[in-house]
Order: C-alpha cells, then structure tokens, then sequence
C-alpha cells in the first residue's frame, strides 16, 4: 500500500489528541511571545510559516527543545504512555521485522510554503525524528538509539480547508479528491 502520508484533525476531543505530549515555541519558558503561525505577503505572493515545534512520546519533559534525548533505559523521565504495561510507548511491526518495540519518540517539524489557491497551501517540511528503543524490546534488531533529518526538498505537504460538517470518515473517503500534492521523489501525484 502506498504511504499517503499524515492526515491531521482539528477535533479537540479526539482521542488522537492523547497520543503525543504537543508544544508550541510559546509553550516553553522564555518563548511565550514566540510567533507559531506566520503569513505574509512577498512579491504577490502569500506566504506561510507554522513555526517549530514538538512532539513527545513515552516520556516526559519539560523543554523539549533543549533537553538530552532519553539515551537510558534507567531515565526517570520514561513512562508508560499508552498504559499497556510496557515502557514508553509500544508500536507493532509485522513484515520483515516482527514484534513490539518500546520506544521514546521525539519529533519536532517547521512547514514552510505559501497559498497557492484560496483554502489550500502546500510547501516543505523541515523535520527531525529522534528514537530510543527501550531495551525491553523483544526484537534485538529494533533496539537502539537514532536520528532522523529529512530531505525537506522532498518531503512536501499540503493544508486543505475542508467544509466545518466533514466528519473523519468522509473525509478519508475523499482524500484523493481533496489532496492533490505532486510527490517530489516521483513526480507525479501521491496515490
């Protein structure tokens, strides 16, 4: 199957919202009157910003921006966030590499693109992508510690306002109508 991407929803009680610890630069200390989302104008042209920010699971920090990354299974800031019993936070593998892992995940991503018709905005994404498996994992092949940094000429998104009354359902029903971004390691539009 293709991999059509993230798609995010706006529902504050969705129970997706539970999943990762989020901050915003004004969530830290010493950045409240930092600026998330930027638009402006250049050249004719509207211009869009969603500044830095940070994604946290299965431990706990204060300032994710500027503390060590979890490299122990001994750190205090470790818990099971997905209450199954196991630490951090537990995903399933099944394919080449089968079986849990137990891992802290810290993700942090800018988009920056511009408006390119009215309710739709496309760009790049710049993003990082930290893991420490926990050494409870099973599988020795899925232990360890790594660092992601994307390509961010390829690695593209795109905003769609989509009517108020859309529900989850439809709207992944519709997401090959409604998004339409060329994927840049082919050219050609995502499927």
């Amino acid at each position: 199957m293709a991999n059509k991407g993230v798609v995010k929803f706006n529902e504050p009680d969705s129970k997706f919202n539970t999943i990762f610890h989020h901050w915003k630069p004004a969530d830290l200390p010493g950045h409240e009157n930092d600026v998330y989302l930027e638009i402006a104008e250049e050249g004719g042209e509207k211009t869009f910003k969603l500044n830095k920010d940070w994604e946290l699971r299965g431990a706990n920090m204060t300032d994710p921006s500027t503390e060590e990354m979890i490299s122990n299974k001994n750190d205090s800031r470790i818990f099971d966030h997905d209450g199954d019993g196991n630490a951090a936070f537990t995903i399933k593998f099944n394919g080449f590499v089968s079986g849990p892992m137990y891992y802290v995940q810290r993700l942090s991503h800018i988009l920056t693109g511009k408006v390119v018709s009215e309710g739709k905005i496309e760009g790049n994404v710049e993003w990082t992508d930290e893991q420490f498996a926990h050494p409870d994992t099973p599988n020795a092949t899925l232990k360890g510690q790594k660092t992601t940094v994307t390509d961010t000429s390829k690695s593209v998104f795109q905003l769609v306002k989509v009517d108020d009354s859309m529900d989850c359902a439809t709207l992944l029903e519709n997401a090959d109508s409604i998004f339409d971004i060329a994927d840049p390691n082919t050219d050609v539009p995502l499927e």
